[in-house]
């Protein structure tokens, strides 16, 4: 579900109004719990970059100091 799509609809005649304002929050906290997701992924996505970035950048330093000159 798209957080766009997270709208209330109008609840059967069955259903009491509780119920309807019940759906609606628990949309919305799905949508928030999704866009919450991402933004965790995202930053787990660049902090796993940087990290590969510095053990490239610690294994060239090693290799450079260990060399005899």
């Amino acid at each position: 579900m798209r957080c766009a799509d997270a709208r209330v609809v109008p609840a059967p005649r069955h259903q009491p109004a509780d119920a309807l304002s019940l759906e609606g929050e628990v949309r919305r906290d799905e949508c928030l719990d999704a866009q919450r997701l991402k933004q965790l992924e995202d930053e787990n996505r660049r902090l796993k970059k940087l990290v590969a970035e510095q053990a490239l950048d610690i294994a060239a330093l090693k290799d450079v100091t260990s060399r005899n000159w």
